[in-house]
């Protein structure tokens, strides 16, 4: 088979940035995440500069439309924002905690997810190069699993010979929480299943191991063991839900009942198999749930109060850390100070932006989910892709509601890829008459 290398190169970029954005230790901090969105910004420049082979051409993607009208509400709400609040600011209000400096910053990651979500999609402006891209994504987050499992055997105390500020014993590659790392890995578990069992039904070799393709198969297995390494209990219920869902929308009507349940228990057989030991301290963490659930109660139940004080416009971008130092009392003191975001990411949105932005990131999501659904059901060749897509972004909507994944600036570029590459993929279906 002929490779046509063309079409792998802007593929191959984005999926190596990806890789050093992972490998990045304390991402979130100001100086390492405002060189992670430069080099992106940057990259998505050239990007664009080159040459590009469109199926169809930009100006007849009526989708594109849509979203840059819920893109541009988003951003003159927070435009808006800052001189809404000095409007509405009182001496004793929370409004006050607006932190201009802080809002700047996280104006500029913004700025950077657009950009990868921009480069993602110049590298998926045909079929071809938009399957590359989904494949190096799940390669290149397979090999950073392999490799955070190796540095977590090394010392799993530390990253990089620096001792964890948390997470102590728990996989965490090199970013600020555990937590973060079971939300990439169990999207890299969910995104490579998906293109095993599309492979799988795809392939028409007789015998059903010359089905299995290897390559995914290992990034899945590297994937869920460096998951379940995490020990994350969201991550590993979301990972579990999203790929029930991958099974039932990629298996439907194409495989019998019997088939169906033999190798859910094949599967799941192989799992404990290779997962038992490290499985077990996941266990250990379920059972302590009911304290670790009282201080995130806790967490969430203070800074509702906030976000109800302010419900419409919210307390200002970027101002979760103002508001949590300002609302500490002795009682609360032991839960609020250790944290540096929200373990509720859609709380967290609705504190700092209100009603009014949170509905306009809801629509900026369904004009790039609306399209990725309407052609996965209509496309038979991409289709199964562009569930898979769906499915790796559902394992980080639904973490979203324990932990905060989302505000790890690293996590916030793969998310844009991902979705960047599955709009391309839907928009890219032939030229559209007239």
């Amino acid at each position: 088979m002929k490779i046509n290398i063309r079409s792998w190169i802007l593929p191959l970029v984005v999926a190596v940035m990806l890789l050093g954005t992972f490998a990045t230790r304390d991402g979130d901090t100001a100086t390492p995440s405002l060189l992670m969105m430069v080099v992106v910004a940057a990259l998505c420049a050239l990007a664009w500069a080159l040459p590009a082979n469109q199926t169809p051409l930009i100006a007849r993607r009526p989708e594109l439309l849509w979203l840059g009208g819920a893109a541009a509400l988003l951003a003159a709400f927070l435009a808006a924002q800052p001189l809404i609040l000095t409007l509405l600011q009182s001496s004793s209000g929370i409004s006050g905690l607006y932190d201009p400096s802080r809002a700047a910053l996280e104006y500029l990651k913004l700025a950077g997810v657009a950009c990868a979500f921009a480069l993602a999609f110049r590298a998926s402006l045909s079929d071809e190069s938009g399957r590359n891209l989904l494949d190096a994504i799940i390669l290149i987050g397979g090999g950073w699993a392999a490799i955070a499992i190796v540095m977590h055997i090394m010392d799993p105390d530390g990253i990089y010979g620096l001792r964890k500020v948390a997470g102590t014993g728990r996989l965490q590659g090199a970013f600020s929480s555990p937590n973060s790392a079971g939300t990439l890995f169990g999207a890299i578990a969910v995104l490579s299943f998906g293109r095993l069992l599309s492979r799988f039904w795809s392939i028409r070799a007789r015998q059903v191991f010359e089905r299995i393709d290897p390559t995914f198969a290992g990034v899945w297995l590297v994937s869920l063991t460096a998951l379940v390494l995490t020990m994350s209990r969201m991550a590993v219920v979301s990972t579990a839900l999203a790929t029930l869902f991958m099974c039932f929308i990629l298996s439907w009507r194409r495989a019998p009942m019997k088939w169906l349940i033999t190798g859910t228990l094949v599967g799941s057989v192989v799992m404990i198999g290779v997962l038992m030991t490290p499985f077990f301290a996941v266990v250990k963490r379920v059972r302590d749930l009911n304290s670790d659930g009282h201080v995130r109660t806790v967490i969430m139940g203070e800074h509702l109060k906030v976000a109800l004080h302010q419900l419409w416009v919210g307390s200002g971008f970027g101002s979760f850390n103002a508001v949590n130092n300002s609302i500490l009392t002795n009682a609360n003191y032991a839960y609020l100070s250790p944290i540096r975001a929200m373990h509720n990411v859609y709380l967290q949105w609705l504190e700092e932006v209100g009603v009014l932005g949170v509905i306009a990131l809801v629509l900026v999501n369904l004009a790039i989910l609306w399209p990725i659904y309407q052609s996965a059901q209509r496309r038979q060749t991409m289709g199964p892709r562009l569930w898979i897509i769906i499915g790796g972004y559902a394992v980080f909507l639904i973490h979203g509601l324990t932990d905060y994944a989302f505000q790890e600036p690293a996590l916030e570029l793969f998310t844009a890829a991902l979705l960047g590459c599955g709009f391309a993929i839907a928009t890219n279906s032939g030229r559209r008459p007239g």
